[in-house]
């Protein structure tokens, strides 16, 4: 539930199906996603060269049992990051990397939530 539409919700959907979990309306659990943010952070001096960005992705995640609305997790903030070293002059290939970074985030955060709810399962 909740933001079901973005890339890492279906990123989420996708991992989950190839690693048997069913995903459906009206199952024992209810999984909320928030919606993700992307924040760019540069580091580094404004030189004419190429400058180092952090990027982190990040989303807020609760588990409730169905049955009982008790949470096993409430509203927990989950994110990644990565660093991209890129030319400010050269604008068609910073666009391609800070995409290739976004994906290659959206991808390891889907897996975080996957460890993190396995390790929900392992304390029932």
């Amino acid at each position: 539930e909740g933001d079901a539409n973005s890339t890492l919700a279906q990123q989420l959907r996708t991992r989950l199906q190839q690693l048997g979990s069913e995903v459906e309306n009206g199952a024992p659990w209810r999984v909320t996603l928030g919606t993700p943010s992307l924040q760019e952070r540069r580091i580094g001096t404004d030189g004419r060269a190429s400058r180092e960005h952090e990027l982190t992705l990040s989303t807020s995640l609760s588990v409730q049992q169905r049955e009982t609305n008790a949470y096993a997790l409430n509203n927990a903030t989950l994110s990644t990051s990565t660093r991209i070293r890129v030319s400010d002059d050269d604008l068609l290939n910073r666009e391609t990397l800070f995409q290739e970074a976004e994906q290659t985030l959206t991808r390891q955060l889907a897996q975080r939530i996957v460890e993190r709810l396995a390790n929900l399962e392992a304390l029932r």
